[in-house]
């Protein structure tokens, strides 16, 4: 009896500690603050290697110079085992109208980054690969941040209590605070639904504290240790007025508003249009071009409530995940603004090729492609793939590709329903942006002058089929050079599209076709990247180091 009882003991005493070895510990690091270049932008060393901002004078022509930002993306790093969420504490020092976010991101099938989120939260599925990037903000001629140190913690995918799934991410801006030093997120616009913890039904409030465009405050500078979350970005104005449409399926036809787009800036005094044949309506919205950003620090917006689709009209298509990526049916507007710089801090070119989209989660860095998208004209229309290297139209939180519990804000609306869409046609939110900006089309997404013209031969703003491709999956590689997408693999196939430099593009198989000289050499190989979309092996790189595609 005597024996037994010590035997018990002994086991209730190494019981604790086998659990707590069943544990995984979690896995800390310190931020290399030094700035390399490449896909860093606006941002310099000083006072050894602290972190702040290089420039500011001027910032993205899409800020319209109310707003200066720059960003530090450190190098992937690998961990020892997969981890489900990446915390970050902020040694800063951070101005009034100032503001520092840490995002991180997961490469979730060895080829695929998942987009950018908040630190703190939860990736939509463990990564053994993870990337951190540091957004700094400041006002124009103002003081700008310093970063000082970021430390960074790794919970494994074991140990990780999943409180919810990935759309309810905790807003930790750093931004300056009269009377305390750690400061946290903002209350968000009334307009905006934040959802829960990524997954859960109900919208859970933010803490309160830093704002990513803080109101101003009393001249001071505060000391603050804290987590990270996203900034926001803005942009111009631009002019179209589109006829009011609903958003119509993937597959169904819907005519595109015919809109001429002014050149020059949007203008102040809004010019009356003719209504078509058969409006409802006399008046119709004046012609603006859809701004690709922000134009003021976020300001509260008015209520939005839960918006119907108008009776009549198509439901916004929903299409699941596959292969190639959700797609959904958008209007796209021109954006021009040629010499001006993106939101990554690349300089716009004539006959430029790359896209904007309403948000940052999916802005890739500068002559990258990691986030690329494919444009396609329906009714057999000609397609591109293109990089995403600038944040609009309108909003610059509203990634309406995916699903309520995921998205950013505006959780309301169905999935594939831009904000901006919502209010030009149905008065959602008052019929304003995220800025309280009256929304004068129903933009989607911004095409560069080359995408528009060049790749895509539309003559006016047009609604488009667009595929978000970093949501596929499979093989992909890097186009390093614009290549014509042909129909079948020769060169003496109709052209159906083009895909541009710097795109990633989905690799489905291997065809042997004619041969064809490109940067990576002459080769009879052809990759069909989608159906009926074939590309010269010599235009693409692919991300796999050995890669074995099937043949097609």
């Amino acid at each position: 009896m005597i024996i037994m009882t010590r035997l018990v003991i002994a086991a209730m005493a190494l019981a604790p500690a086998v659990w707590m070895q069943a544990q995984p510990a979690t896995i800390a690091w310190d931020a290399d603050l030094a700035v390399s270049g490449g896909d860093d932008y606006n941002v310099r060393n000083v006072r050894g290697f602290d972190l702040a901002l290089d420039s500011l004078e001027e910032g993205a022509a899409s800020l319209e110079a109310l707003e200066v930002s720059g960003y530090l993306t450190l190098a992937p790093r690998l961990l020892p085992s997969p981890v489900t969420s990446v915390r970050a504490r902020v040694e800063a020092a951070v101005p009034v109208n100032a503001a520092v976010a840490v995002e991180v991101r997961g490469l979730r099938d060895g080829q695929r980054w998942t987009e950018w989120y908040p630190a703190g939260g939860t990736l939509p599925e463990a990564a053994r690969k993870v990337q951190v990037r540091i957004t700094l903000t400041a006002v124009p001629g103002g003081a700008g941040p310093i970063v000082h140190a970021v430390h960074l913690t790794a919970t494994p995918a074991r140990s990780a209590a999943r409180t919810g799934t990935t759309g309810d991410w905790p807003d930790t801006t750093t931004s300056p605070r009269p009377t305390k030093a750690v400061a946290t997120s903002p209350k968000p616009p009334k307009s905006t639904t934040m959802p829960p913890k990524k997954g859960s039904t109900a919208s859970p409030k933010p803490s309160k504290g830093c704002a990513t465009s803080p109101k101003p405050q009393k001249s001071g500078t505060t000391s603050s240790k804290c987590t990270c979350p996203t900034p926001s970005a803005s942009s111009k104005p631009r002019t179209t007025a589109p006829k009011a449409k609903t958003t119509a399926p993937v597959g169904k036809t819907s005519p595109s508003p015919k809109v001429k787009t002014p050149t020059g800036k949007s203008p102040t005094a809004s010019p009356k249009v003719k209504p078509p044949a058969g409006s409802p309506s006399a008046s119709v919205s004046p012609k603006v071009k859809s701004p690709t950003g922000s134009p003021k620090a976020s300001p509260k917006a008015s209520s939005s409530p839960k918006v119907k689709t108008p009776t009549g009209s198509p439901t916004p298509s929903v299409a699941p995940v596959s292969r190639l990526g959700l797609t959904y049916r958008v209007f796209a507007t021109q954006e021009g603004n040629v010499g001006d710089l993106t939101a990554n801090g690349h300089t716009i070119a004539p006959k430029d090729h790359f896209v904007a989209l309403p948000s940052r989660r999916g802005l890739s860095s500068t002559h990258t492609g990691e986030y690329s998208v494919r444009v396609c004209v329906p009714k057999g229309g000609l397609c591109e793939y293109a990089p995403v290297w600038d944040v609009g139209p309108w909003n610059t939180k509203d990634d309406y590709w995916n699903e309520p519990t995921l998205r950013q804000t505006f959780a309301n609306l169905p999935q594939g329903h831009p904000e901006s869409q919502a209010a030009f046609q149905t008065r959602y939110n008052g019929g304003l942006d995220m800025f309280k900006r009256m929304v004068l089309n129903p933009a989607g997404i911004d095409l560069a002058d080359g995408t528009f013209l060049s790749g895509l031969r539309l003559r006016d703003n047009a609604w488009v089929n667009v595929t978000y491709l970093w949501t596929g999956n499979g093989p992909t590689g890097a186009v390093l050079a614009h290549a014509e997408v042909y129909g079948l693999p020769s060169i003496t196939a109709p052209v159906v599209g083009l895909a541009a430099r710097y795109a990633h593009v989905p690799i489905k198989c291997r065809v042997t076709g004619t041969s064809v000289q490109g940067p990576l050499g002459r080769d009879t190989t052809w990759y069909r990247i989608t159906r009926h979309h074939y590309v010269p092996a010599p235009y693409i790189r692919p991300a796999a180091t050995r890669p074995a595609f099937p043949s097609c």
